[in-house]
This record gives C-alpha cells, structure tokens and sequence, in this order.
C-alpha cells in the first residue's frame, strides 16, 4: 500500500521511502470517497487558454475547513496578523526580499526565538513553479520554485508549501 501511494505522488526532490512509512507506523485509509468529495467541493473550474482547470483559488480556506490547520496558528492573512520581519529576507545584490504569504506557527517550538512549523507561498494562478523569473531589477533569473527555497534555507524554516492554484508542491 504505501508504495502504491508514493507512486500517485509524481516525488521530486526528497522523497519518503515505503520502509519509512512503515517504520513510522503509518496507516493508509483507503476508505476516502467521502474525504474526495469534501475536498472537491474547494476546487472550482478555471479558463485557462481554451480549456478550462480544476483549481483551488482559495488556499485560505483550503488549509483551515479542510486541512484543520487551526486560523489562530497562520499568520499573514490579515492585517492583524502580518508576516513578521524575522521571516523576510533582503536579498540587497539583486534589490528583492524574499517573503512567505503565510507562517504557521509551531505549538510547541524546540526554538521559542523560531516557532515557525511550515511556510507558504501563494503564488498567482497558473505561474509555472519551475519555470525562470527574471528579476527587474538586477536580472537575477530564479524560478518561483528556487527563490521559494532559498527563502526556506535563509529564515530556517524547514517546510514549506508552495501553491498556484493548480499545483500544491510540498
């Protein structure tokens, strides 16, 4: 079962191995029609070009009526709860800083100085995640996908959720 469902994943990058799932004790519910219709029910048809899209233009919404994560945990979506400083990174050479849509907060940080868990980008929809975007700039050439992780290595955060609507990359 679990190198069934590492093979619907399409990994790159680190990758979970089946042995670790299992040492993990990891159970597969494979009972989940009713979860895949609730999920559904946040995915909207898009035109895009001359077809149209499944996507979720809703990230927000997604990550706390159907992932639970807890609203009073996720800063960044509000004005009273910004991004704070700690997590944006000035990259002076190329005159850009680097800055998550979102922070989820840890409830309880090894580090009280980082409790940051996880952090998110919310890209516009449909931009390639691996496709090059030239700075304006100073001409640095990055896809969504690099500067994203870039920003992960230099705040210390160790997860991180990059979404465009079409394409959630973990």
């Amino acid at each position: 079962d679990h190198q069934s469902w590492l093979g619907y994943l399409q990994p790159e990058g680190l990758v979970v191995s089946p042995a670790a799932l299992v040492d993990a004790q990891v159970l597969l519910d494979t009972n989940v029609s009713a979860r895949q219709h609730q999920f559904l029910s946040f995915v909207q048809d898009v035109p895009s070009g001359e077809d149209t899209v499944p996507a979720v233009l809703n990230l927000k919404k997604l990550l706390i009526e159907f992932l639970e994560w807890p609203e009073e945990r996720l800063q960044g979506f509000s004005a009273a709860n910004p991004i704070p400083e700690s997590l944006k990174v000035p990259l002076r050479d190329f005159g850009e800083t680097l800055e998550p849509t979102m922070a989820f907060v840890d409830s309880a940080p090894a580090d009280p100085e980082r409790p940051w868990m996880l952090l998110v980008q919310e890209l516009e929809f449909g931009i390639p995640l691996d496709v090059p975007i030239e700075s304006q700039l100073s001409g640095w050439s990055a896809s969504p996908t690099r500067r994203f992780e870039r920003l992960l290595r230099e705040s210390g955060v160790p997860i991180g959720l990059l979404a465009n609507g079409t394409q959630l990359q973990l």
